[in-house]
């Protein structure tokens, strides 16, 4: 399952919680809880619905400005009056988590615990503020936990033998190291190096991040398929594709390019066909960020 469907299921769940806390706080009377709770929980709701619909793009700042300052600024006044609004810390912990970066929560999260704490000390009897500020505690624990397990496994897995986990090509951090071997032995031996650019069709961008992923699987295979053994294809952070051909003339690499071409017209997207493509030699003494910025600037030019 997807990140963004992890992240959308769980809000979902939250969402669902906080509408049984709306039938609560109307059964007991609690009109203007119950609003706020609403709010939240329809933020919440379309929020995860736009996630998989905006694609690639992000949903925007709107849920950190509506959601995120409801639950935080619910729980702070709970922890100054001493009431049962309290509980609304618990979730802002889990929505901090989800909504933001795993470096903007950590930041986030303990200090607003910090002046979330102070309040509760400051306000609730010595009893009731022991069992509050255990579940606040608990509650944060496990939202960082989260956090920090998928960040790590985010990491782990883009590290696996430096191979991208969408496309299954080598990703750029393997490119720059193995460009930079190539063009020493290249340089040694005054050999020619060249390296073929394949830029995905600029409409895929507005597709869903599955359809997205699914497409540049494709492409990545097809690309693949053309490969000598001696050829290599990547992934660049700017999604384009770099196939890097060692021990290839210019006119071995112009009949490779004919031949991705070749294969690409009988794809099953017809965008395949217009295809960007460019060719971009190595120069004697060039170093290798210079060369992947050569790479995009050939695209462009396309």
């Amino acid at each position: 399952m997807k990140l963004h469907r992890v992240k959308g299921t769980y809000l979902l769940l939250i969402a669902a919680g906080l509408g049984l806390l709306v039938i609560l706080d109307i059964v007991s009377g609690q009109g203007q809880q119950a609003l706020m709770t609403l709010a939240c929980a329809v933020v919440l709701v379309v929020y995860a619905l736009l996630m998989p619909l905006r694609g690639r793009r992000p949903p925007g700042v709107w849920p950190l400005l509506t959601a995120l300052p409801l639950t935080a600024g619910a729980g702070f006044y709970g922890a100054i009056s001493a009431d049962l609004s309290v509980i609304w810390s618990f979730l802002f912990c889990g929505l901090a988590v989800f909504l933001l970066s795993f470096r903007q929560a950590c930041l986030l999260i303990p200090l607003y615990s910090l002046v979330w704490l102070i309040a509760v000390l400051g306000n609730f009897p010595a009893m009731a503020a022991a069992p509050v500020i255990f579940t606040y505690s608990i509650c944060a624990v496990l939202a960082l936990s989260y956090a920090w397990v998928n960040e790590t496994n985010l990491r782990n897995l883009s590290a696996v033998a430096n191979t991208d986990p969408v496309t299954m090509v080598y990703n750029q951090y393997q490119f720059t190291l193995d460009l930079g071997r190539e063009m020493t032995r290249a340089e040694r031996l005054m050999d020619e190096l060249y390296l073929v650019g394949v830029r995905p069709p600029q409409i895929w961008n507005d597709l869903g991040a599955d359809d997205y992923e699914r497409r540049l699987n494709y492409l990545a295979g097809q690309l693949r398929s053309c490969l000598k053994k001696t050829d290599t294809c990547y992934r660049l952070d700017s999604d384009d594709f770099v196939l890097l051909t060692p021990h290839s003339s210019a006119e071995e690499t112009d009949v490779f390019m004919t031949k991705v071409s070749e294969v690409l017209a009988h794809s099953e997207y017809s965008e395949l066909q217009r295809l960007k493509m460019c060719r971009t030699s190595h120069v004697p003494g060039e170093e290798v960020d210079a060369m992947v910025q050569k790479i995009g600037e050939s695209l462009n030019a396309v």
